[in-house]
């Protein structure tokens, strides 16, 4: 969906055309889309209209992610990214670093 993205974070796919990208049937598609959702990565418009959600991914100006980002519904859960910290290097037997 993110390849299909248009400026607005705007993606005009219907059931039957992600089905068919991804060469399987649209009772699969349904949902799929409904945990999207449901993780608020994405919303419905519209039969065939769906927005991501700025906050993980977006396309377009400024002025459009700002006005995207005051658009995300209500009932849209906040989505909470991972903290990653940086592992540290592998070392080898003698303690040593491995060179990369």
């Amino acid at each position: 969906m993110l390849g299909e993205m248009t400026d607005g974070g705007f993606v005009t796919l219907t059931l039957g055309d992600i089905a068919e990208r991804l060469a399987t049937s649209k009772s699969n598609i349904s949902p799929a889309l409904n945990r999207l959702a449901e993780l608020g990565l994405l919303w419905r418009i519209s039969n065939g209209l769906y927005r991501i959600n700025p906050r993980i991914a977006f396309k377009g100006s400024q002025e459009e992610w700002i006005e995207a980002l005051e658009e995300v519904p209500a009932n849209i859960p906040e989505v909470v990214l991972p903290s990653y910290r940086r592992r540290p290097p592998r070392t080898n037997r003698s303690g040593l670093a491995a060179a990369g």
